[in-house]
């Protein structure tokens, strides 16, 4: 008898943990910066209303810039589905790196330069007649202090490692966004 408890055990739980992954939603599967996602609309659209307003502004002396990268990010990851006349639109409306040079104070005779960082996206869907249906804005920000004294070398790599940092923390927040928001337009979560 005690065998036959054991055996009819080990089967319960196999079948019960195999019928419960089973049955779990694609929806419910969380979306990470790694997932691709096909949207049940027409028609997908990755813009930029990002242009830097001064001089200050050393996004664009990266290669690639913090816009192409991120645009690069929503068309690897994010695809219509290609019927209905529904649509999607990510606009980046921030890509901004800015350059403020740091005086010595006070004893000090060390200069330095701060560089502040934002990166932000919109992200909506519009029904045949265009009107916005669905939308959410995701926002990142950081700053970063470089001595005078560094390299060009160290400037840049630390610049590329805070640019790098925003980006994953950005396309968290658009995946997040994507999962809660446009739940309902989510025709399949492709896990990697």
């Amino acid at each position: 008898m005690l065998k036959f408890t054991k055996v009819f055990l080990f089967v319960f739980c196999c079948l019960g943990i195999g019928g419960l992954s089973l049955s779990a939603k694609a929806d419910e599967v969380p979306l990470t910066i790694e997932s691709n996602v096909i949207l049940d609309v027409g028609k997908m659209e990755v813009t930029s209303d990002y242009a830097p307003t001064s001089s200050d502004n050393i996004d664009i002396s990266l290669n690639p810039t913090p816009v192409s990268r991120i645009k690069e990010w929503l068309n690897k990851h994010f695809k219509a589905k290609g019927q209905g006349e529904d649509k999607v639109k990510f606009v980046i409306t921030n890509a901004s790196i800015v350059e403020e040079y740091i005086p010595p104070k006070g004893l000090s005779l060390s200069s330095a330069y701060k560089y502040n960082a934002n990166f932000s996206v919109r992200a909506s869907i519009t029904n045949a007649s265009g009107k916005e249906v669905k939308s959410f804005i995701s926002k990142v920000w950081g700053t970063k202090t470089i001595p005078d004294s560094s390299t060009i070398e160290e400037r840049t790599d630390t610049l590329a490692e805070m640019a790098d940092t925003l980006i994953a923390s950005l396309a968290e927040q658009i995946s997040g966004g994507v999962q809660s928001t446009f739940k309902s337009y989510i025709d399949k979560n492709i896990l990697n």
